[in-house]
């Protein structure tokens, strides 16, 4: 039997970037879906092909493991778990400048902060998370073909170099759609920097002011203002 696998010190806050858009209005779809999760305590796991990454869910099987008499049926199976399976992307940080550009509108979004504890506590037990891998050649799965949904999360949990300054970790869910947490879990909620004053007082209304913590640019960083 190989060695086991053992993460003993997991982050302690997790981040997710989102854009709520520039109009200060409940008809701002963007806007009020988020307000909705912050204040509720949900997440939305969504297919991993309309992830941005053009290169998610690729990866290599050998020549040995292509012979497998089971390889077709393995590779149907991968597939479609691939496709069935929900992800929820985070991050182990807020300040890195290329997620608040890339997942917040240019710096016009906000950033949620996660008790990490309290969010794997509350969610439902049939999700996990994994710490994605970064690899510069593309994952080979080996040739033990008997687990598809586990060969799948492996796939899926694995990504190239160049987007390690993600630090990301990802949340399955064996389906897509919405997931309830504890609204607890949310520590905090960091506007962005150049997020409109009429979005800023906006989300004022609507999430507890505790939560809320605005950023700045200072020099080449990003902080709390």
């Amino acid at each position: 039997m190989p060695a086991s696998i053992e993460t003993y010190a997991p982050p302690a806050y997790l981040y997710r970037f989102r854009n709520v858009g520039a109009k200060a209005t409940m008809s701002n779809k963007s806007l009020r879906y988020e307000i909705d999760a912050i204040r509720r305590g949900q997440v939305w796991c969504g297919e991993y092909h309309k992830l941005n990454d053009a290169m998610e869910g690729l990866y290599e099987a050998g020549e040995q493991t292509r012979q497998n008499e089971r390889w077709e049926e393995a590779r149907g199976l991968i597939r479609n778990r691939k496709a069935s399976v929900g992800i929820a992307c985070f991050s182990e940080l807020w300040n890195q400048a290329l997620m608040w550009a890339h997942y917040a509108d240019s710096f016009r979004g906000l950033c949620i902060k996660y008790d990490f504890r309290v969010l794997r506590e509350t969610l439902p037990s049939r999700c996990s998370f994994s710490r994605i891998s970064y690899a510069d050649r593309l994952l080979d799965i080996g040739a033990d073909l008997e687990d598809s949904r586990h060969l799948a999360k492996w796939i899926l949990s694995t990504k190239h170099h160049s987007w390690a300054y993600e630090r990301e970790w990802r949340l399955f869910n064996p389906s897509h759609g919405i997931l309830e947490f504890n609204p607890r879990a949310v520590r905090e909620v960091i506007l962005g920097p150049r997020m409109p004053e009429t979005v800023k007082r906006f989300l004022r209304n609507y999430i507890d002011g505790e939560l809320i913590r605005e950023s700045r640019i200072s020099g080449y960083e990003v902080e709390v203002a």
